[in-house]
């Protein structure tokens, strides 16, 4: 707003009327309020005007402050540096300067320790995957872990630090299988235990593997080896509870009991299957009673020998050899007709049709019975185990689904011993089932070969929807970006 605009506005409630009175009434107003020298008498001047005094003075006023604000609005002119200004203004240019590198320096600072910050949490991830990854894959012993801890990353990690992240991982895995196997339900199991160490005192590992998908179902811990033990363990399994029909396991006396309590606490048949791998062994180990009159008859036949290179003349000496040769000779094509007894029996247990293995088990019994009276305690041993375990022997036969061998258990135990070869012993209860829950979810995720030829992991065979690894399921990033080895060299 200029100063005839506002002198317009004024002029709405003044008597001055015409725009011309009152450019000369401001102006010479605005000239006797700023200068001293101009001669104004405003009493005459009002009543020239036909005003009062008092409303003169307003004019004045509102000249000053609209003459003010366009001053204010207008560019100043270039301003003359005299000489002692410029070093100040220099100063100030390097001081303006400085501030901006100072803000530059300060917003710099603040993106690198974020990046720090990143870099500290990706290590963090990087080292905790480790920790697991030697664990489990690498099999690594708590002291090894810290070590390869300290040549990889150049960390030192407390032993406490890595049990603390096992046990806190085994919580994980605990929860993962509950969600995990409540989706699976077994007809067939297998069925085994396996011995290890808690706190200087020898504890039992009670597993049970699907036996078609090799899933581990359960890795509990057992202080003895009663069948009221595991029984109690088993029974309220939920994935074997209302579906399982039948179990092998292997020659272990607590296995019927444990079989015979199931069936009764649920209450249902069972039918328990012997591992014919575990009978084989035993028949294997019952040759030791044949070799007696073997190893008696070959010790006489050497001594004789000996006699009769030393005195070939005399006749004594002579008959003596000739005997010994003669029942060496015997004890021996006796012993061969003995062990291939045994082997025909193993043979029978490999039978495609129980009568065919029944019908070859008792041709092979009556044959042991006629062996001469030095082979009879074999015999009686043979006829004896094979008489007790028969029935459980061939179960199998009459149940397609049930495997003659606890191979599915197997498999999992020889990953297993490779911990327990290098653990030896855990500290703590905790400690004992933080492992078993890891082992269990490293067992169901790691893909193996199954005899129609596929490659899956246990829970995948079984039909359990799988996403990633093991990792992946306790939580922990995997790595995406894949170099191949070659690629890294120069």
């Amino acid at each position: 707003m200029d100063i005839i605009d506002a002198l317009r506005l004024e002029g709405k409630e003044a008597t001055v009327t015409t725009l011309q009175t009152k450019i000369i009434v401001a102006a010479k107003m605005l000239l006797h309020l700023l200068d001293p020298e101009f001669q104004l008498n405003v009493s005459d001047f009002a009543r020239q005007l036909g005003v009062s005094r008092q409303s003169l003075y307003p004019w004045g006023r509102l000249a000053i402050a609209v003459l003010g604000l366009a001053c204010l609005k207008t560019k100043p002119g270039p301003k003359t540096v005299e000489p002692e200004g410029a070093e100040v203004s220099r100063l100030k240019a390097e001081l303006q300067q400085l501030q901006w590198d100072k803000d530059r320096l300060y917003f710099a600072n603040r993106q690198l320790e974020r990046e720090v910050a990143a870099l500290k949490l990706e290590l963090e991830e990087w080292v905790e995957r480790a920790i697991i990854v030697l664990r489990l894959s690498g099999k690594v012993s708590y002291r090894g872990i810290q070590e390869c801890l300290h040549y990889l990353f150049g960390v030192q990690v407390s032993l406490a630090e890595i049990e603390a992240q096992v046990q806190q991982a085994g919580q994980q895995a605990q929860l993962v299988l509950v969600t995990l196997l409540a989706q699976v339900q077994v007809t067939w199991a297998a069925i085994d235990e396996v011995y290890l160490k808690e706190a200087g005192r020898q504890i039992y590992g009670l597993l049970v593997v699907d036996l078609e998908s090799r899933l581990a179902l359960t890795l509990h811990r057992a202080v003895d080896r009663q069948a009221s033990t595991w029984s109690q363990l088993l029974k309220d399994l939920p994935q074997v509870r209302h579906t399982l029909q039948g179990v092998v396991a292997d020659l272990a006396r607590p296995y019927p009991i444990l079989v015979r309590q199931l069936a009764r606490d649920w209450p249902r048949s069972l039918v328990l299957q012997d591992c014919n791998v575990h009978a084989m062994r035993h028949l294997f180990k019952l040759r030791t009673k044949a070799m007696g009159a073997y190893r008696r008859a070959k010790q006489r036949y050497q001594a004789a020998r000996q006699a009769w290179l030393d005195q070939p003349d005399a006749p004594v000496v002579q008959l003596d050899y000739q005997a010994a040769r003669q029942l060496y000779r015997f004890e021996r094509r006796l012993l061969k007709y003995a062990l291939g007894l045994q082997r025909q029996l193993v043979t029978a247990l490999r039978q495609s049709s129980r009568p065919a293995a029944e019908a070859l088990l008792t041709q092979t019994l009556a044959q042991l019975a006629r062996l001469p009276t030095n082979y009879q305690p074999f015999a009686r041993s043979m006829t004896k185990f094979i008489v007790r375990h028969q029935p459980r022997l061939l179960a199998h036969f009459d149940q397609p689904g049930l495997a003659w061998t606890t191979n599915a258990a197997e498999g999992a135990f020889s990953l297993l011993r490779r911990f327990v070869t290098v653990y030896k012993a855990f500290s703590t209860q905790q400690g004992l089932q933080s492992f078993f829950a890891l082992f269990l979810l490293y067992y169901n995720l790691k893909p193996q070969r199954y005899a129609d030829g596929q490659r899956l992991a246990p829970l995948a065979r079984a039909g359990v929807r799988i996403n990633g690894n093991y990792l992946n399921y306790l939580g922990l990033p995997t790595p995406t970006r894949l170099i191949s080895y070659p690629t890294l060299k120069p």
